[in-house]
């Protein structure tokens, strides 16, 4: 306790400045380094799920099509475990602190992605090869609905006035990292014959997970509890029972906005999950290769990192609401341009749409949605409320991919992107009716 105390009038009598900006820029970089270390985990199987899943995890004689769907079916279930996750892991975040829990995810998240590099294959053990497949993902997915809101409050809370879109830029700079980590894994193993592909190759990146796991816990460990939280909730002894019944009662409009908002992260899984099987299966008669499809996910991740820290430094000098209206509205149209490159086997404009939707325009929106997220929320409930409303979104993201695959042809393509369109001109019209937040103080915020 006596170091909470020092650690306390410290903040309070250096007026914050010097210790908030080294807190911050520890929070930052622990947001991250830990998120693209826990994205690479959950990015990966996806990839999996486009390219290996519906050959080696379900019967040989499902046909093409429906062993994609029951593949990214399987992707799925781990967005409907994330909910669950978010209500288990925030609780104790609002009660007992953030830094805990984000120890907590990325060793859980680590250890189900390395034992997914064991599984047996259906001809193997039958049913069973399934089955452990989606007890896997149940666990990737309850790690993963706490990291982004877990991480993303800590920094929030940890930023100084005036910067906090900028800092909490970087859980989903992280975020992009991972994936670009995983594609980048991925990417030689693609390329390996066909026999090796699916015997023993695509398992390697799954093994790589155990050094995730070790860098991420050491640049866990080392993180501080957030000022405000040791001041407001353990000090004043202010916490609340059941933090996210106390969220639901104050702010139900709030959370249903997060989970408006997050729909729009519907245009990454049609970018890169679905549209990584639309141009890549025989089925849909296009066929480019894995690896042209794989250097263009790469290149809109990859640029997607890099741009979102610059929306985040426009969010706070202009807003939120104007940053993310502009980057949802732009990022929707691109979509169409995306679907129309690959139908068209155009391959300089895949890269060129891709870049535009994800990394540019969707960029504005991927980097401020968390931080006006946590702004419309108290600190005693802040965790639980982002972690409900976020992951209860990303439920809806995590099967946009099978609804499309059950309706989109090389030939009748437009309802990829016009599902796309829907989420992001819902999100445009929440964030158009809500509160500009970017000047309140983070005491007086909820």
């Amino acid at each position: 306790m006596a170091s909470t105390n020092s650690m306390t009038k410290i903040s309070k009598s250096a007026g914050g400045t010097q210790l908030e900006k080294s807190r911050a820029r520890r929070a930052a970089a622990s947001a991250l380094i830990g998120g693209a270390l826990e994205y690479y985990d959950f990015f990966l199987y996806s990839l999996a799920a486009a390219i290996v899943f519906p050959t080696m995890m379900f019967p040989s004689g499902t046909s093409a099509a429906t062993g994609v769907l029951l593949s990214l079916g399987t992707l799925g279930v781990g967005y409907v475990a994330r909910p669950a996750g978010a209500v288990i892991f925030a609780h104790f975040g609002d009660k007992f602190g953030r830094k805990r829990i984000l120890v907590m995810t990325i060793v859980l998240m680590g250890l189900s992605t390395f034992t997914i590099g064991f599984l047996p294959s259906y001809e193997q053990v039958g049913l069973l090869a399934p089955v452990l497949l989606v007890v896997m993902r149940l666990f990737q997915g309850l790690s993963a609905g706490a990291e982004t809101t877990g991480a993303s409050t800590l920094t929030l809370e940890s930023a100084p006035h005036g910067r906090r879109a900028f800092y909490t830029s970087f859980t989903q700079s992280g975020n992009s990292i991972g994936f670009v980590l995983a594609n980048v894994a991925f990417l030689p193993i693609a390329a390996l014959p066909h026999d090796l592909l699916f015997s023993w190759g695509w398992r390697i990146p799954f093994f790589a997970s155990a050094i995730v796991v070790a860098v991420a816990l050491i640049m866990r460990t080392k993180l501080e509890e957030t000022v405000i939280f040791i001041n407001e909730v353990v000090e004043e002894h202010q916490e609340v029972k059941i933090p996210l019944f106390t969220a639901l009662r104050r702010y139900p409009w709030g959370i249903v906005k997060v989970l408006v908002l997050t729909t729009s992260a519907s245009i990454g899984t049609m970018l890169f999950t679905f549209g990584l099987a639309f141009a890549t299966r025989p089925e849909f008669g296009i066929v480019i290769s894995y690896t042209t499809m794989i250097w263009a996910c790469i290149a809109g991740y990859g640029l997607n990192a890099v741009f979102q820290p610059f929306w985040g430094i426009l969010s706070d000098r202009i807003g939120r609401r104007p940053v993310i209206i502009f980057g949802a509205i732009t990022s929707a149209v691109m979509t169409f341009a995306y679907f129309a490159a690959i139908v068209a086997h155009n391959i300089p404009m895949i890269f060129v749409s891709i870049i535009g939707a994800f990394s540019i325009f969707y960029a504005a929106v991927n980097a401020v949605s968390q931080t006006f997220s946590g702004e419309l929320f108290d600190v005693r409930v802040r965790y639980s409320a982002s972690a409900v409303g976020f992951n209860a979104g990303i439920v809806v993201v995590g099967f946009v991919p099978a609804v499309a695959t059950a309706f989109v042809t090389r030939d009748n393509w437009m309802a990829a992107p016009i599902i796309v369109a829907i989420t992001c001109i819902a999100t445009a019209f929440v964030v158009f009716f809500s509160k500009e937040t970017h000047k309140v103080r983070l005491e007086d915020l909820g």
